[in-house]
């Protein structure tokens, strides 16, 4: 479920008189008391969360994101009635990147309504090495679609995305919000962050948490030896420490890639010796038969 609401109200005192007797109540009364009927209007300022998705509403980074992007075109007012304005506001708001469809519903007797279907994140992008300060963090979907954060917010609780350069050397990986991030290897991960959320995570019980996706060895970049990953996975001990463990290729690539069954497969086998990843550093979920000889112990301090 993406919807997210908005309740839009208006101020002053009849307002309760306005909810009791109807939307011509103010007309009745100012036509006994000899006074002209004023002009009653929503004031886009003061809006309140009717509800929202878990994903939002679990993570303050993101809700703050989505108000930090909404906030400039919800100010001044609409008079009550004026479905025209009302419907342009709608529209404006669908220009944004977290809005996917705004759908605009006048309430009795002078409030909207707005639904919001968001665009939903799945990865943080983070610039680190020697670009780090340097590049905005940002958001992306699950197509690698740009969503931006507040300015100076810290870190989501979404599995981060580490880039050490730019796409290409010497290059910044610069991006608009809106827009497919210009770094294929950005795209790449979101796939993979996509894809473990929704269908291998979801049949593994206990499945540790995904913190990270790093795709810098896309295309071979790092590595020229085929039989590496292109894509590693940072999971979660319950130390806080994070385990690395070979991927595979990233979807939607013209390789074959290991099935997510099988991938299921090797991370509950490894869950069950290991419980949680207590004591594991590092592995790779590609081999249903060789996956403990890859299996590396958390190093021991001594």
């Amino acid at each position: 479920m993406r919807v997210w609401v908005l309740r839009i109200a208006i101020l002053g005192a009849l307002a309760l008189v306005l909810w009791g007797y109807g939307p011509r109540a103010w007309a009745r009364v100012a036509a006994r008391l000899g006074v002209s009927t004023p002009r009653i209007s929503v004031d886009l300022d003061k809006v309140g969360l009717e509800r929202a998705p878990e994903w939002l509403r679990s993570d303050p980074v993101l809700v703050r994101a989505v108000l930090y992007e909404l906030s400039p075109s919800l100010r001044g007012r609409i008079d009550h009635g004026d479905e025209a304005t009302a419907e342009r506001l709608a529209r404006q708001l669908e220009q944004l990147a977290w809005v996917r469809a705004v759908q605009v519903r006048r309430e009795h007797p002078a409030r909207f309504q707005l639904a919001f279907d968001l665009e939903r994140p799945v990865l943080e992008v983070v610039a680190t090495g020697p670009i780090a300060g340097r590049v905005a963090s940002v958001l992306v979907t699950a197509t690698g679609h740009c969503l931006p954060k507040a300015p100076g917010d810290g870190p989501s609780a979404l599995p981060r995305c580490p880039l050490h350069d730019g796409p290409q050397d010497g290059m910044l990986p610069l991006w608009l919000p809106g827009r497919p991030h210009p770094d294929p290897r950005v795209v790449a991960a979101a796939g993979v962050a996509q894809e473990w959320r929704d269908k291998l995570a979801p049949q593994v019980p206990d499945a540790p948490a995904l913190c990270e996706v790093d795709a810098g060895n896309l295309g071979y970049r790092l590595f020229a030896d085929r039989r590496t990953a292109e894509v590693r996975v940072g999971l979660r001990r319950p130390d806080g420490v994070v385990a690395r463990f070979d991927y595979g290729h990233p979807p939607d690539q013209p390789l074959p890639r290991v099935d997510i069954a099988d991938k299921v497969r090797v991370l509950r086998a490894i869950l069950q010796q290991h419980p949680r990843l207590a004591g594991v550093d590092s592995g790779d979920l590609r081999f249903v038969n060789l996956w403990q000889s890859w299996l590396r112990p958390q190093m021991v301090k001594k």
